[in-house]
């Protein structure tokens, strides 16, 4: 079963897939672009491979039934829920991740999936794979308190308050997370509101409980105010960096012709509850032979500008003022 060509395999197309989808200069367009998969460039680079997958390709080195469709998934852990594995199914969901993140990323168990690229493996062995990816601390709540509270702190249900169809309301689950906190008791949570307070405990009635400690938070920015420990932030200072950019206004001057030329930075403050930037290019260029904050080096996958179709565009930068590298004028 084991196929000791296959990990060689596996490395080498990785690498072909990242080089072919890279942002570089394409003879047949003349101009510089990525390929047409930069969404798995981005899956890539954003999501280690799960685990478990890396172990069964790398280590058992068993070829799945179907290689190359593995590759495209590129699957990884969920960061909705770190017991399971999140993949990319298609090209439209592919694309969709530009965009959108891993919302529209298909969400399954380990065994499931192991069974989808396996089948001619035996269930034992599937089983044994699956075993190596450990899980969080379990535990079993015997009251009713805190079988409501499993549901309230848990994942999207229909019957949690935030999905909207039950009598205990989103103000009742703040109220609820107070008493969490210690800042509110049991006697101020509306708890005969919620329809799991038919689960008498008197009766044998437990939820059993993974805590989910230890799971990491991976976010794009820092919100002020945010409290945590063991944080690790990452910061990009390489001088060849691309940036990919949306000009602030109608940016007419942006053509064909602004490539190597420079713009500013027009600063706007964070969305404050999705923490996303709103800063933006300025949609004057600067004029040639002085200097800017960004240096113009090509387009976004929607081109340069246009009227109707694309008035304000998405704009490849480096850093024209880099403390690395002498700063360039705009041509």
């Amino acid at each position: 079963m084991k196929d000791n060509t296959f990990h060689s395999i596996w490395f080498h197309a990785q690498r072909a897939l990242r080089n072919v989808n890279a942002y570089q200069y394409r003879p047949a367009d003349q101009t510089y672009s990525y390929g047409p998969r930069r969404w798995w460039l981005s899956l890539n680079e954003s999501f280690d491979l799960h685990p478990v997958i890396r172990n069964i390709v790398e280590k058992h080195c068993v070829r799945p039934a179907d290689w190359q469709l593995l590759l495209l998934e590129w699957p990884h852990v969920s960061i909705e829920d770190d017991s399971k594995i999140a993949y990319t199914r298609n090209e439209e969901n592919g694309q969709d991740f530009l965009r959108n993140g891993s919302a529209r990323q298909t969400k399954t168990t380990i065994g499931k999936y192991l069974s989808r690229h396996w089948p001619h493996v035996p269930d034992h062995i599937r089983r044994d794979w699956a075993g190596v990816f450990g899980v969080s601390q379990f535990d079993i709540w015997d009251t009713k308190e805190g079988i409501i509270s499993s549901v309230e702190l848990g994942p999207q249900s229909c019957m949690k308050s935030s999905y909207g169809s039950i009598p205990f309301l989103t103000s009742d689950n703040e109220t609820l997370l107070q008493y969490h906190a210690g800042t509110a008791n049991a006697a101020e949570v509306p708890w005969h509101r919620h329809p799991y307070f038919v689960y008498n405990p008197e009766y044998g009635w437990r939820a059993a409980v993974r805590y989910a400690s230890g799971k990491p938070t991976v976010s794009k920015n820092w919100v002020a105010g945010t409290v945590a420990t063991q944080v690790k932030a990452y910061v990009y200072d390489d001088a060849d960096n691309l940036f990919e950019v949306q000009v602030a206004a109608s940016g007419t001057g942006y053509v064909q012709t602004a490539i190597g030329a420079q713009a500013n930075l027009v600063f706007n403050a964070p969305n404050a509850t999705t923490g996303q930037s709103t800063s933006a290019l300025n949609a004057t260029l600067i004029a040639a032979a002085s200097q800017g904050q960004f240096r113009i080096v090509g387009f976004g996958p929607e081109g340069i500008y246009d009227a109707t179709t694309n008035p304000f565009p998405t704009v490849l930068v480096k850093i024209a003022q880099h403390q690395f590298i002498a700063n360039k004028t705009a041509i």
